[in-house]
């Protein structure tokens, strides 16, 4: 009978609905002693502050994490912009390269357009003009090439009008030349440089 008695007592509904299971439930403890009482508060408040420390140390972590996620954005976002504008400027310096290449090219091709008419009209005059003429040209055209090469250009009728030319002194370089001519071109005009 204590039995049933003790577990009637054990399911009865508590008075307290923050601790149902406890008898006498620890808010209706009333604690006597100074000491005790003042070193439970300090104990309370230090856990009331340790709470707080640790509330505050999560906060700024979350705020350091926060700050590294940005910075990291900020970053990755200079560095992409930094790649866009490093692009565009190889781009735009090919494309600049590009169209001066262009310009030249297009002025070449205009001085070789001109230089070919110059030579078409000179051509077309000299089929028109008298055998003297075209040899004059020919002869003038030949000095123009061979000014710059700091050459000297002889012209016979035959060989012998050219070692005659070079003179009895020049005896060996007239054979070189007779020998030169024999190998390359044959009979007609000779030439000699020196």
């Amino acid at each position: 009978m204590l039995f049933l008695l003790l577990l009637f007592f054990f399911f009865l509904p508590s008075p307290h609905p923050v601790c149902p299971l406890q008898w006498p439930c620890p808010q209706d403890i009333a604690i006597t002693n100074q000491d005790l009482s003042r070193a439970m508060a300090r104990g309370a408040l230090a856990r009331t502050e340790l709470d707080q420390a640790q509330v505050e140390v999560e906060v700024q972590r979350t705020k350091a994490e926060s700050r590294r996620a940005a910075n990291l954005v900020i970053a990755e976002g200079e560095a992409q912009a930094l790649r866009i504008k490093l692009k565009a400027e190889s781009e735009a310096q090919a494309l600049a390269k590009t169209k001066a290449a262009e310009g030249e090219a297009q002025a070449i091709r205009l001085i070789a357009d001109a230089e070919a008419e110059r030579v078409r009209k000179l051509n077309a005059a000299l089929a028109e003009s008298s055998e003297v003429t075209k040899h004059r040209e020919i002869i003038l055209a030949s000095g123009q090439a061979l000014a710059g090469a700091k050459a000297t250009m002889l012209l016979g009728g035959n060989m012998g009008q050219v070692s005659a030319a070079l003179g009895a002194g020049n005896a060996a370089m007239a054979s070189q030349v007779m020998n030169l001519t024999a190998a390359g071109a044959g009979a007609g005009a000779g030439a000699g440089s020196r």
